[in-house]
């Protein structure tokens, strides 16, 4: 099951994007993005969106929510430079994930990571709802396994 995207980045309409110097997160960017209509999802299935993106203990994680009740939320796959982890140099360490976007510098390649990593939650979130008892009526976990007992092993 191949779920449609949430999201869509114009990136024709980079152009409509002012920066911020200065400013080092990216949530703002986010935001412009969205009041400029880089990003861009349908409103009339959706309705007003709200997004979450930054950094949580060393992990950059972005979110949204239908509602404002429930948030869903993904930690993406990237390095982030903390005290404990100052060196992203890719020779250093092959286990490594690839540097966060830094949005000042990178705001293309920054909102390309939030739309995929947006895209890949709702994905996901769609794929748990289609399994989920109160749709399918089938339990989400099996049965337990029950265990054969072996005759004359005390258990009973």
């Amino acid at each position: 099951m191949t779920t449609p995207p949430l999201l869509t980045l114009h990136t024709e309409h980079f152009d409509r994007l002012t920066p911020h110097p200065g400013i080092s997160t990216g949530h703002w960017l986010v935001q412009d993005a969205i009041e400029a209509e880089v990003i861009t999802w349908d409103r009339a299935v959706w309705g007003e969106l709200i997004f979450t993106v930054g950094i949580e203990d060393y992990e950059f994680v972005v979110g949204y929510s239908v509602t404002g009740e429930v948030y869903l939320s993904r930690a993406a796959k990237v390095d982030i430079p903390h005290p404990g982890n100052p060196s992203l140099d890719p020779l250093e360490d092959d286990d490594r994930y690839p540097p966060l976007p830094d949005p000042v510098q990178q705001p293309a390649e920054f909102l390309r990571l939030v739309v995929d990593e947006l895209n890949a939650l709702h994905e996901a979130s769609t794929r748990m709802v289609a399994v989920w008892p109160g749709t399918t009526g089938v339990p989400v976990l099996p049965p337990p396994r029950t265990v054969a007992r072996m005759p004359g092993s005390g258990a009973g």
